[in-house]
């Protein structure tokens, strides 16, 4: 499971990206350095965003009877 979501998001990330990039202004048929700028901006944003929910998590505990137990 771990391994698909990683793949489908990196999917997801790569086709946004992409698609930014090559929104922007053309120099000779080429994307300017503006959209690369957008989109960098744009995944730190969301790397930071994913990072504060991350850290809202709360953290599990092994409970009696449960077949985790605590480090």
């Amino acid at each position: 499971m771990n391994a698909n979501l990683r793949t489908i998001g990196g999917a997801l990330g790569g086709h946004v990206t992409a698609s930014i990039v090559i929104s922007g202004r053309r120099v000779l048929g080429y994307p300017g350095p503006g959209g690369y700028m957008v989109s960098l901006v744009i995944m730190v944003a969301v790397s930071v965003a994913a990072a504060a929910v991350a850290a809202t998590v709360p953290l599990t505990t092994g409970k009696a009877g449960s077949s985790c137990s605590p480090p």
